[in-house]
């Protein structure tokens, strides 16, 4: 009973702990640096120009959480270079950033018509970005566009290392007390905690892996475009068949037109003039005898007459 209750308190201690390493981790300063990925040397020692600092005395873990000087810079863009020979772009293209330290990480061709074209995402050392690009574009006729940016993410990173740190002490708390538990109560306790203190070291160790990867190499996707010249571009939209269709077209439509103009002026306008003209017709007819004799009536006699 007495040792029940020594766990249950050693527990709740360890849990209040918790939640003073994490307040702590959180409102704390700069944390020491874990080494990126890659970074490491031989039997996970720190590489050349990385060292551990006041932790190299402290044991444990001290490698994984050695002091760092470098900042994690995120570095990103796209852009969309002119080449004639897109073959030849892509493989020289190629060839400069494998000698850089990179790869390509995706790519997408398209060959439609006279028009072809290829996005490439290529990855690469970070420290490499402005010889990669000034490479990129020293393959292409010209630069349409490009869009590059750089986030500082030194301080995202700091954070997720105190917070990792944070958890692997509290974790190791609730293996000691793991340790000492009696009951099924206790252990299944102690158990659930340590489960859930895993399960977020996990999800976090992805998240900062995932962030030191992407600081650690840089992301540009190219655009390569061949252009389209002038004479290419009338003639890709003449044909001889087309045109001839279109002219029949044109002339039917023609035809049409007419066709319609007599219809209207047969029911629309001619049951309207017919009529009108007709009585025009018979009232000149019936009026102009009667005009001509009041026109003669009144001519004026010669004097001699008289």
């Amino acid at each position: 009973m007495r040792s029940h209750r020594l766990i249950q308190a050693s527990l709740g201690a360890a849990l209040v702990a918790l939640v003073l390493i994490g307040c702590a981790g959180a409102a704390s300063g700069p944390a020491p640096r874990p080494i990126a990925p890659g970074l490491e040397g031989p039997g996970g020692q720190p590489a050349s120009g990385t060292g551990n600092g006041a932790d190299e005395g402290q044991g444990g873990d001290s490698n994984e959480f050695a002091l760092s000087d470098s900042t994690f810079i995120v570095r990103e863009g796209t852009a969309e270079i002119e080449v004639k020979d897109l073959a030849a772009a892509l493989q020289q293209a190629k060839t400069l950033v494998s000698g850089l330290g990179g790869y390509v990480a995706g790519s997408k061709e398209s060959n439609d018509g006279d028009f072809s074209y290829a996005a490439i995402t290529y990855r690469f050392p970070v420290e490499r970005w402005d010889e990669a690009l000034a490479g990129l574009r020293a393959l292409g006729v010209r630069v349409i566009n490009e869009n590059t940016t750089a986030t500082d993410v030194t301080a995202d990173v700091v954070d997720m290392d105190a917070r990792l740190a944070n958890l692997r002490a509290a974790e190791t708390q609730y293996q000691a007390i793991m340790a000492k538990a009696i009951s099924i109560d206790d252990v299944l306790a102690v158990q659930r905690q340590l489960t859930d203190v895993r399960g977020q070291i996990e999800q976090l160790q992805a998240q900062r892996d995932s962030l030191a990867n992407r600081a650690t190499l840089a992301t540009l996707t190219v655009n390569w475009q061949v252009p389209v010249t002038a004479v290419a571009t009338v003639n890709q939209g003449w044909d001889l068949g087309h045109e001839v269709d279109r002219a029949f077209a044109a002339l039917v439509g023609f035809g049409q037109s007419l066709a319609t103009l007599a219809i209207w002026l047969l029911i629309a306008v001619m049951p309207i003039v017919v009529p009108t003209v007709l009585v025009g017709l018979v009232l000149y007819r019936v009026l102009r005898p009667r005009m001509s004799h009041v026109t003669v009536d009144q001519t004026p006699t010669p004097a001699g007459d008289a």
